[in-house]
């Protein structure tokens, strides 16, 4: 079973941009991928996502949605083949917000890769938010199913730390059953 993971944390600002990008380039990061901005440069990536945000005003409001997709050794079994899984899970959400997806590998339970993706809640083309609500995570986690062809759990963990597991096993849908 693959798992999703989202955190969302709208008090950190910006500090969480820069917190989390020391923790994305760290020594397991072993691949990368960039929508909008240099997946090779944390200093340029964290300048992106601010400067987008600063330039709709969005400032003040959550910055980021950050995404947790832990694979089995089976869906994944290169950070490479997880990224390419990330990359089509979350198209509809790269084609107008900023985003940064990172491969780390770390052999835990029965995963082996996981893909750490930042998606910048500004919409870049007209200043809209993305928010992380129900809807963007159950979205998520029913393409994460579909791409990969195997069931999903859903985990989120708020600002205040709590975190939440989703009863629901979302299951791979076929085109008909959309």
């Amino acid at each position: 079973m693959e798992v999703l993971k989202i955190s969302t944390r709208s008090r950190g600002g910006f500090n969480y941009i820069n917190n989390v990008m020391k923790y994305l380039f760290d020594e397991r990061c072993n691949a990368s991928k960039g929508y909008g901005l240099d997946s090779r440069n944390a200093s340029s990536a964290k300048a992106a996502f601010k400067g987008n945000s600063s330039f709709w005003r969005n400032e003040d409001k959550n910055p980021l949605l950050h995404n947790v997709y832990s694979f089995t050794k089976e869906t994944a079994p290169t950070p490479e083949d997880a990224i390419r899984l990330v990359d089509e899970i979350s198209k509809p959400y790269t084609d107008d917000h900023l985003a940064l997806s990172v491969a780390h590998e770390a052999d835990r339970d029965c995963a082996l890769n996981h893909v750490h993706q930042l998606i910048g809640t500004t919409n870049y083309v007209d200043g809209s938010m993305l928010y992380a609500d129900d809807s963007t995570a159950f979205d998520l986690a029913q393409r994460t199913a579909n791409a990969t062809g195997q069931p999903v759990e859903l985990e989120t963990e708020s600002n205040d730390g709590k975190k939440w597991k989703c009863p629901r096993i979302f299951v791979p849908k076929k085109d008909d059953e959309e």
